[in-house]
């Protein structure tokens, strides 16, 4: 099942900075995902670059890093179940406790 996410930046970049802060929002699938990056998952991020303004690398990198990582631990609490497999809320419900 493939996840895929898009982190847009307003800062000027280069093909190789840009593709540096898709790799650096990949570790939000590695924090959040077990197991991640095998060769039939899928799993993408693309950077793209839309501004002039000046920034470090390392800032543009993580802030979507961790807007990855938020969203796959959302996107968990919030999925429906599919039909006899049921979801994280399902299981949390059932068992009386709080996600």
């Amino acid at each position: 099942m493939g996840r895929q996410g898009f982190s847009t930046f307003g800062a000027a970049s280069s093909h190789r900075q840009a593709m540096k802060v898709a790799q650096i929002a990949q570790s939000g699938f590695a924090r959040t995902i077990r197991p991640v990056h095998s060769t039939v998952d899928g799993d993408l991020i693309f950077a793209l670059s839309a501004g002039d303004r000046s920034a470090g690398l390392n800032a543009v990198g993580l802030m979507p890093e961790e807007a990855v990582t938020v969203a796959v631990q959302r996107a968990v609490r919030e999925a429906d179940g599919l039909g006899y497999l049921p979801a994280f809320k399902d299981l949390v419900r059932s068992s009386g406790k709080k996600s």
